[in-house]
């Protein structure tokens, strides 16, 4: 899944969808994926992560390790086009009768947890701390009710 996500950030983010709950599409989930985006354009890559999960029973001494579909998954259409084609027939789709969740994917930037994304937003949380500052310059300057009526 790293891998896949390391990859991801050269592609465009705005022709990059996630898929999710499709594990009930099987093993086969990346063709079955691709058939069913391609009625909105060209498909670059599905990307599909199967988990492997070993297990150790007693009765055999030997570990075995089996492999279980993926849940989550990346569809990179060709063009930004067919991504917003795909996200605008709804949240919900359905692929060979199983229902999965398809969503835009949203690259994290790197920032620190709570960090403004964009300019606006850090022109607007800063003009916010000259606010509070003034505020709270404010409040020290003018003594409380309590300590008015106590002197």
């Amino acid at each position: 899944m790293r891998t896949h996500l390391q990859g991801l950030r050269a592609e465009g983010h705005r022709r990059t969808l996630v898929v999710r709950r499709i594990h009930r599409l099987g093993l086969d989930s990346p063709e079955k994926l691709r058939a069913h985006f391609e009625q909105y354009g060209a498909v670059e890559a599905v990307l599909v992560t199967h988990s492997h999960v070993r297990s150790e029973r007693r009765s055999r001494p030997a570990v075995t390790t089996r492999i279980r579909p993926a849940h989550l998954g990346f569809v990179v259409m060709g063009g930004a086009e067919g991504a917003e084609a795909a996200v605008g027939d709804g949240e919900a789709h359905v692929v060979l009768g199983s229902p999965i969740e398809v969503q835009r994917f949203v690259p994290h930037r790197g920032e620190p947890a709570g960090a403004p994304r964009d300019s606006d937003e850090a022109a607007d949380a800063s003009e916010g701390m000259a606010d509070d500052e003034q505020d709270s310059a404010t409040e020290s300057a003018s003594p409380s009710p309590r300590r008015a009526a106590a002197q």
